[in-house]
C-alpha cells in the first residue's frame, strides 16, 4: 500500500514537472512571439520613418531644384532681353554712322554749294546775253546742279524757307520785323540757306522773322 502511494505520488510529481514545464515552455514561445512581434513592429517603424524622411528629402530637392529652374528661366530672359537692346542699338549706332558718318565732310561740301550759289545768284543778267561769259555762267550753274544732286543722293537737302512758318528746330531768327498783312511768326527772308541730312538739322537757315 506505502509502496502504491509512493508510486502515485512520484507519477503525480512527474506530471506537476511535466505541466509546469509545458508552461514555462509557452512562457517562452509566448515571449519569443512578443519579441518578434516588437522586433517586427520597431522595424516597421523604422521604415516609416525612413519613407517618411526619403520622401521629405525628395519633396526638398524637388522644390530646391523648381526653385533654381525658375531662377534660370528669369535669368536667361533676362539675358535675351539685354541680347536683343544692344543688338537693336548696336543696329541703329549702324544705321547712324551710314547716315550721318559723313556730317563733316558734308559741312564742308555746302559751303562750296552757297558759294556756287552766291555766284549764281550776283551774275548780271546782260552777262547771259554775251557768248565769251554764257558758256562760263552755264558751266558755274551746272557745277551747282551736279553738286547738290550729288549732296541729296546721300540725303542732304538745302532749305530756303522764306513764307513759311518759323520752325526753331530748323530756322535761326537773325532779326524781326513788322510787316503789313503778314501774321507774326512767318520768315519774311533767308539770310542763309539751311541744310539738313536724313530730316537732321545740319546747318540752320538764318532768316528775318515778322513780329
Amino acid at each position: 500500500m506505502a509502496e502504491e502511494i509512493k508510486q502515485q505520488n512520484h507519477s503525480t510529481l512527474n506530471s506537476e514537472n511535466k505541466i509546469d514545464s509545458v508552461i514555462k515552455q509557452n512562457e517562452q514561445n509566448e515571449n519569443q512571439d512578443n519579441s518578434s512581434q516588437n522586433d517586427t513592429d520597431n522595424n516597421a517603424t523604422d521604415n516609416n520613418v525612413d519613407a517618411f524622411t526619403s520622401s521629405h528629402n525628395t519633396e526638398k530637392i524637388i522644390s530646391e531644384l523648381e526653385a533654381n529652374l525658375s531662377e534660370n528661366r528669369d535669368l536667361l530672359l533676362r539675358k535675351e532681353a539685354e541680347i536683343d537692346n544692344l543688338r537693336k542699338r548696336f543696329a541703329k549706332e549702324l544705321d547712324d554712322n551710314h547716315k550721318y558718318g559723313i556730317t563733316k565732310f558734308a559741312k564742308d561740301m555746302i559751303n562750296v554749294l552757297e558759294n556756287l550759289y552766291r555766284a549764281t545768284d550776283s551774275i548780271p543778267k546782260d552777262f547771259e546775253s554775251d557768248l565769251t561769259l554764257k558758256g562760263f555762267i552755264d558751266g558755274v550753274k551746272m557745277t551747282k546742279k551736279i553738286m547738290e544732286e550729288a549732296l541729296q543722293t546721300h540725303g542732304i537737302e538745302r532749305m530756303n524757307p522764306i513764307n513759311s512758318e518759323f520752325d526753331h528746330n530748323f530756322h535761326q531768327a537773325v532779326s524781326q520785323e513788322e510787316k503789313d498783312g503778314v501774321e507774326p511768326g512767318i520768315i519774311l527772308s533767308v539770310l542763309d540757306a539751311g541744310y539738313t541730312i536724313h530730316s537732321r538739322v545740319l546747318k540752320p537757315a538764318m532768316v528775318i522773322v515778322s513780329k
